[in-house]
């Protein structure tokens, strides 16, 4: 203290297990050792943010930030300009903030979106509900703003394209490369694929949030158009105007019930707290509906419960453990009336996998 002024101050910031979020927008809890220093007027904070186990809501983060189109603040006017003294604006504390803090983000952490779109993009990205990990380090020079750099990866997850369930492969990308907080347009490489009717249909997001791309490919190989009547009608397009027994009017039916079980089970799934809740009117496997809960318990610990309803009603919890960064262990226990049946006809059943994962 020198003359009612605080001067130099070192200040170390531990937590562990602190909340940050527990609202609306998710649960999110961290571990920290961060250091600030420096004059008050001229702060620096280094030092490690380490995310926990959480969930980040992306609607609610869109719905609180994105700006308004009516102006909030209040109109100044000047009266007497030339009584006014005209001085340079000091800078406050944050202007002339140092910033270096790496963040980490383990593989873990769940993000959902009911329909992801910023103001600027021309098309919506759709629903998701992705598990993330990542390494991000955050930086900020005095007089300019913070810059986000490094990468988030997927671990898992489901994306919703044209009203189908998608499964989100790992290994996917979404690189901050340095713009402004305030400017943030992370570089996409998200991947996503289903089997229908034999055929392996992705879907490929890439380019930016603000201007996404979506690329169709599949295996075999077809066109575009194939891969989308696929998508939406389970058939080439070739074979749209063939089969009596199978109207237009039936189609957008079905597809409307789809729809609206994916309405049904995003609210349900929110009521309830789990990671994931969804309703399958018309799964790959055959059978009848079946409903899908998952959940995070810890760090790297993930369960899932898959039910059959109707006639042919089975159960089949799934557990995958995390032994490491790159080997997993996948579990699963089948029980139910198709069990015997299945276990004969596919040679499936319950039973044990390691799951070892690289980069090339």
């Amino acid at each position: 203290m020198h003359e009612k002024q605080l001067g130099a101050l070192l200040l170390n910031i531990t937590a562990r297990d602190f909340k940050v979020i527990d609202n609306k927008m998710g649960n999110v809890r961290i571990n920290s050792d961060v250091q600030l220093g420096g004059e008050l007027a001229s702060p620096r904070i280094e030092g490690e943010i380490g995310v926990e186990t959480g969930s980040i809501n992306v609607d609610e983060i869109l719905a609180q930030t994105t700006d308004s189109a009516y102006a909030t603040s209040q109109t100044e006017y000047l009266t007497k300009p030339e009584a006014v003294a005209i001085q340079a604006p000091k800078p406050s504390p944050f202007e002339a903030l140092k910033m270096d803090v790496h963040l980490t983000v383990p593989d873990d952490l769940v993000v959902r979106a009911s329909s992801l779109q910023t103001p600027d993009a021309p098309i919506g990205l759709g629903a998701m509900n992705v598990t993330l990990g990542g390494d991000v380090r955050a930086t900020k020079q005095p007089g300019s703003p913070i810059v986000l750099v490094g990468v988030v990866n997927t671990v898992r997850g489901t994306y919703d394209f044209q009203g189908r369930r998608f499964d989100i492969l790992r290994d996917g990308t979404i690189r901050f490369e340095g713009e402004p907080l305030n400017e943030m347009d992370p570089v996409l490489d998200i991947r996503a694929r289903r089997l229908i009717s034999a055929v392996e249909a992705r879907v490929n997001i890439r380019g930016s949030v603000k201007q996404p791309d979506i690329e169709l490919t599949s295996t075999p190989p077809l066109e575009q158009a194939d891969i989308l009547s696929l998508i939406v009608f389970n058939q080439p397009v070739n074979q749209l105007g063939e089969g009596d027994q199978i109207s237009l009017l039936a189609r957008a039916q079905s597809l409307a019930g789809g729809a609206l079980a994916g309405e049904l089970a995003q609210s349900i799934g929110s009521v309830l707290g789990v990671d994931t809740f969804e309703i399958n009117l018309a799964p790959e496997t055959g059978g009848g509906p079946q409903v899908t809960v998952g959940q995070q318990v810890g760090q790297n610990l993930y369960v899932k419960l898959q039910q059959s309803i109707g006639d042919q009603s089975q159960t089949n919890f799934i557990v995958e453990y995390e032994l490491a960064k790159w080997l997993r262990l996948q579990t699963n226990v089948l029980q139910g009336s198709t069990t015997q049946q299945q276990l004969f006809q596919r040679m499936q059943g319950s039973g044990v996998d390691l799951l070892f994962f690289f980069s090339y």
